[in-house]
């Protein structure tokens, strides 16, 4: 009875973390089950080697909407949630959207020009343009869909809502039109079209739902939100720059098959590591407003365990998930997987001490310099295990090791300067 009090305390007294985080995981776990369901569909129509330029053409993509974001989703939901826990005026809201919305329209003019000086001047992107064009078109949904907006009132039912419905919407498209390796433009247009109208429908949620004005600012208003959120972008480019590059470095240097294998292998670790990385998210708002370093070192040695329990479930099953998502073609995949499913251990905890650490104690050039330090090891390590023995084994275990360098850093930087012996860590 005495555990069955504590339970139905916790739950009531964290409300509002317990729905962010079965909204921001079992919906996207959901999600994610679609996209697997239709793996088959798309390694067995696209190709192995179709379909790894369809990822190798997502992966440009992910890098472009990571400099529209520019960093804006951390500092802004911490105002958000400010803004909340003090009243929640629309007034204010709109201050903080607004800024957001005219800086992100401006950096989109900008990328965009970048993206057409690459599409001309690359050749493989230029022989394959329409797959990175359509693909391009995405970072628009940047610009409408304010994730950030739905994390600091705590609403992430919503997102997970929309992203849910998207790929409801995408699946008949799907198995309808897609025949062959021609088609791989084809299906990067459904996920556009889908990500679009789910970014239409979220602004327009914001703006009349939430009755928040959101109109275009003097350039002047945007400043201080960019000077804020600049050590953000850095770090955000750069994990980006590490994620995304290992597939560009795969696909550059052992081609496009091996983008495939290093995708099933990655797809096989995202539904674990959604689940416990939006934990890490669900509990930013309350942490950042109030905590004590005694309750951010229990969430950290919890998440390690459940880091731990990961690694040896993907170890257990990996091997048939791998024969029936690639229809057997693809069994390189396995031992990649067991190899990728360290970086949920490593990734939770280094986000553990980013939202639970850093952020909450104003180290943010901590934030910066962790990154820093996980994409030059993982760069660094890749590029030697491509030249020394081109595999996607290296690629893999150069992402896993600097997941395991991150967490050194952190947590050194944590034991110098003393950031869990304060009395907050606020």
């Amino acid at each position: 009875m005495a555990i069955y009090g504590y339970i139905k305390r916790l739950f009531r007294n964290n409300g509002k973390v317990v729905e962010n985080y079965v909204f921001m995981t079992v919906l996207q776990v959901l999600n994610m089950c679609f996209y697997l369901i239709v793996y088959p569909v798309l390694i067995s129509r696209l190709g192995d080697t179709g379909f790894g330029t369809y990822v190798f053409a997502w992966s440009v993509t992910c890098i472009f909407m990571a400099a529209v974001n520019f960093g804006f989703d951390m500092p802004c939901a911490k105002h958000i949630a400010r803004i909340v826990a003090e009243g929640g005026s629309r007034e204010r809201l709109g201050e903080v959207l607004a800024a957001v919305q005219t800086a992100k329209i401006l950096l989109e003019a900008l990328v965009t020009l970048v993206f057409v000086v690459l599409l001309l001047t690359v050749p493989f992107m230029r022989d394959n343009r329409l797959v990175f064009a359509v693909g391009f078109a995405q970072t628009l949904s940047c610009i409408l869909f304010p994730q950030w907006y739905f994390q600091g009132v705590q609403r992430m039912r919503v997102v997970t809502f929309i992203q849910l419905a998207g790929k409801l919407l995408t699946l008949p498209f799907i198995f309808l039109l897609l025949h062959t390796p021609d088609d791989v433009w084809l299906f990067m247009l459904i996920n556009t079209v889908a990500s679009l109208l789910g970014a239409v429908a979220a602004w327009l949620l914001v703006r009349f739902k939430d009755g928040v004005p959101m109109p275009l600012v003097p350039v002047r208003a945007v400043v201080p939100y960019c000077v804020e959120a600049t050590p953000f972008f850095l770090t955000n480019v750069m994990a980006i720059a590490k994620e995304q590059g290992v597939v560009l470095l795969t696909g550059s240097f052992l081609g496009m098959a091996d983008v495939a294998v290093y995708d099933l292998a990655n797809k096989i670790v995202t539904v674990p590591r959604i689940m416990l990385l939006k934990l890490n998210e669900a509990l930013f708002p309350k942490i950042v407003v109030s905590s004590t370093p005694r309750q951010v070192r229990r969430i950290m040695y919890a998440e390690a365990l459940l880091g731990l329990a990961v690694v040896a479930l993907v170890a257990a099953v990996g091997k048939w998930l791998v024969l029936w998502l690639g229809h057997g073609q693809l069994p390189m995949a396995y031992p990649v997987s067991v190899i990728l499913s360290t970086t949920v251990l490593f990734w939770l905890l280094g986000t553990a001490f980013i939202d639970f650490v850093f952020i909450p104690a104003n180290r943010r050039y901590l934030v910066t310099a962790n990154q820093v330090v996980a994409l030059v090891t993982c760069l660094a390590a890749v590029f030697v295990w491509l030249f020394l023995r081109p595999s996607v084994y290296g690629v893999a275990a150069g992402l896993a090791l600097s997941g395991m360098c991150e967490v050194v850093f952190c947590a050194v930087v944590t034991y110098k300067e003393r950031l869990l012996q304060l009395k907050k860590v606020c």
